[in-house]
């Protein structure tokens, strides 16, 4: 099966089960006189929200929020009838100083509320505005939601929020942090069917990509159906007890290491990319990036491409209705921005690949009928021509014919329903195929490779593992149990490509030349 990359986490029997007493946001780095756990970072905005206004009555109703958010940041406001103006941003998602002032003195401002993004310091100079900020009894809330493991100092605000769900398995989880005093009306009750609903997809996806239990469609349906009670709570829910549990299983260091470690990958493996360009591209010692934010000139298609290979990269945050107006450079990240999953589900083999798909965006490959392998007969013949000199029979003369003959048949076979044929295109060239059968072996359906070939010039592209991987998911998709190959002794490197695709060799073949004098 291909693996997936992105998507919802997965729970697995080793993650629930364990303490759920979870420790203070100070994990975080956000520390303050009180906290709460809270289902999610919109309750921990809310809860804000009603204390600021128990402790300042009189608090100016206008709220800044960075051009660029999330919906269920703006809701709570809009609900609790706030005006809102938006902290205009660069293309970086950086805010200048000099912008933050300007808002806060030409506007009557309550409530500003901050972002970091993706785990970088996107408020380089925020140190500067806060004092401003105090003096005009202006209350801050940092939302701390994408850089919480990230080691840059915390800004001097009067509260902080955030979300666990986008960084590990939580069926729910946010909290909120006040700088003085304490929070008052504290939830007590945590939505016991939202942790049932979240439980129950997530195990059931782990079941599927791990142990081949299921469907695809049954677990995705359960997401739905969970995601639709998360976004439809009425109330403010204390952090489920699962949660509790699942975050305090979560090995923070490995997370911090995988995470960075992965997001060097893909500065690598994606530069120089036509089309593609790294929001953030450098690291540095404190950053724990949340995704691998890109910025694409066509964005719907490289989603699409990702998605055809399994790799799941989200459109995190369409602009809202309310943002009527914001300027090109943060209306041109809407539009073009797309996140990469680099979580710690994943390593460099992963990066890796999601490299070799966007390296091979002006490729196309996909399982092929007769008529679709017709203009590329020709082809397909020199390439089988060249696989009986390079790797089958080097000692022998190969007649051009003897390969033709082959392909020829190739009609008669695919038509038969056991032979599939997956090839990888530029424009009129063939690069490269695979060419499998299926046929019965004592008590199981086998999945025979009976040849994959790529010219010289496409060996580098990583489209054998694609190939490897898409024959295994059709395999599987048919029925059959057991993949097999075979491949000569002196092909050290389909040997390689073999054993790091996780086939192990089970027999070998042998040959004895007789001697006819004899």
């Amino acid at each position: 099966m291909q693996s997936e990359i992105g998507s919802n986490f997965w729970l697995s029997p080793d993650d629930v089960i364990g303490s759920n007493v979870i420790p203070s946001p100070d994990i975080f780095n956000c520390a303050g006189s009180d906290y709460v756990w809270l289902s999610t970072c919109r309750s921990a905005i809310e809860l804000v929200i009603r204390t600021i206004e128990q402790r300042n009555p009189n608090v100016k109703k206008v709220v800044c929020l960075p051009a660029f958010t999330c919906h269920t940041v703006l809701e709570p406001f809009v609900k609790a009838g706030y005006k809102i103006i938006t902290l205009p941003l660069d293309e970086d998602l950086t805010s200048s100083t000099r912008e933050i002032l300007k808002i806060i003195e030409e506007t009557s401002v309550g409530i500003v509320l901050f972002h970091r993004y993706f785990g970088f310091d996107t408020l380089p100079g925020i140190d500067e505005v806060l004092p401003v900020l105090q003096k005009k009894n202006v209350i801050v809330i940092e939302d701390c939601t994408q850089s919480l493991y990230s080691s840059f100092n915390r800004m001097a605000a009067d509260y902080f929020v955030g979300s666990i769900r986008k960084w590990c398995g939580v069926p729910d989880g946010g909290f909120a942090v006040c700088k003085d005093g304490a929070f008052t009306d504290k939830p007590m009750r945590s939505d016991i069917a939202l942790e049932r609903a979240k439980r129950v997809a997530s195990e059931m996806k782990y079941r599927y990509l791990f142990l081949y239990a299921g469907d695809k469609d049954t677990y995705l349906t359960r997401y739905r159906d969970a995601e639709n009670l998360l976004d439809n709570q009425s109330q403010i829910y204390a952090i489920g007890e699962l949660s509790k549990i699942v975050q305090r299983n979560l090995d923070i260091c490995q997370m911090k290491i995988k995470r960075r470690r992965n997001y060097q990958t893909l500065l690598q493996v994606l530069k120089d990319i036509d089309g593609i360009t790294p929001l953030f591209g450098r690291m540095e010692n404190g950053d724990v990036p949340l995704y691998f934010p890109i910025l694409c000139d066509d964005r719907e298609k490289i989603q699409k491409l990702l998605v055809k290979n399994a790799v799941y990269a989200p459109i995190i945050w369409p602009k809202n209705e309310i943002f009527s107006r914001v300027s090109e450079k943060v209306e041109y990240v809407y539009e073009h921005l797309l996140c990469i999953p680099i979580d710690q589900r994943y390593d460099t083999d992963d990066m890796e690949r999601i490299g070799a798909i966007m390296k091979n965006m002006d490729i196309q490959y996909d399982w092929m009928k007769w008529e679709d392998i017709l203009p590329y007969k020709e082809q397909l013949i020199q390439l089988e021509h060249e696989l009986m000199i390079r790797y089958h029979y080097p000692d022998k003369i190969i007649s051009v014919d003897y390969p033709s003959s082959r392909v020829e048949n190739l009609k008669e076979h695919i038509m038969s329903g056991n032979t599939f044929f997956w090839a990888a295109c530029r424009g009129n060239e063939l690069l490269g195929y695979m060419w499998c059968y299926t046929s019965p072996f004592i008590d199981i359906k086998r999945w025979n490779i009976r040849s994959i070939m790529f010219k010289s010039s496409a060996q580098s592209l990583g489209l054998g593992h694609i190939a490897l991987e898409e024959g295994e998911r059709k395999a599987l998709e048919i029925g059959c149990t057991e993949i097999c190959t075979e491949y000569v002794p002196f092909n050290d490197h389909m040997a390689h490509v073999m054993e790091r695709e996780g086939f192990e060799v089970t027999r070998v073949e042998v040959v004895k030349r007789l001697n006819r004098d004899n």
